[in-house]
């Protein structure tokens, strides 16, 4: 998670995002109090302080130029935790698509907006959502050195025409997803598992 506090480089390009994202539980641990605090005032102050700060800063290394791209998950836990009351969720996430799209573009506003209408509005499972789910991260740590880098990058150099680069999109998406579920079942799965036995002792008074 120090590569790029010492200017290495990455093993696997995605883990960038991974010391991002320990920095973003870091951040919240240290302000865990104020997260669970039931003041709507306090939860507003954190959501607009954590989408302005991203337009003050703009070291990519530090988690503060990328908090942008965490707020609406907050946004929907104080919504959903009723911390936040509707109209101020609603104009808030009116806000935050605007910012998103100034900063990073509409796909990445249209990602996290996807998600939260999901969770608020989707009640009921499907197998194969649970299933994608289940295997999220290993999809997440495979899909650029076996996706993009591996299968697309390598067959678009056989492939010129713009249906024949569509298809192998899509048909990257199923050996990705097979060999996501491989790496799950044979990493991923057995630590979860190994982890599960670890115990922590309680000090005694």
């Amino acid at each position: 998670y120090l590569v790029d506090f010492f200017d290495g480089n990455w093993y696997n390009q995605v883990f960038w995002t991974l010391a991002i994202e320990f920095q973003f539980y870091i951040l919240v641990a240290l302000i865990f109090n104020l997260v669970q605090s039931g003041n709507e005032f306090v939860q507003i102050s954190i959501l607009l302080a954590s989408v302005t700060i991203p337009f003050v800063t703009q070291s990519p290394v530090f988690i503060f130029s990328h908090l942008l791209l965490f707020v609406p998950g907050y946004l929907c836990y104080v919504f959903y935790v009723n911390k936040v009351g509707k109209n101020h969720f609603i104009l808030i996430l009116i806000l935050l698509c605007i910012l998103l799209v100034i900063k990073s573009g509409i796909l990445v506003m249209f990602c996290p907006l996807i998600v939260i209408t999901c969770i608020l509005f989707v009640k009921k499972t499907n197998r194969f959502l649970l299933f994608l789910g289940k295997i999220s991260f290993s999809i997440y740590l495979l899909h650029t050195p076996i996706g993009t880098d591996g299968i697309i990058n390598f067959c678009q150099n056989f492939i010129h025409s713009e249906s024949g680069r569509i298809i192998l999109m899509l048909t990257s998406i199923p050996v990705l997803i097979f060999a996501s579920w491989f790496f799950y079942k044979l990493v991923e799965e057995p630590a979860i598992n190994l982890s599960k036995k670890i115990k922590v002792s309680k000090k005694l008074n």
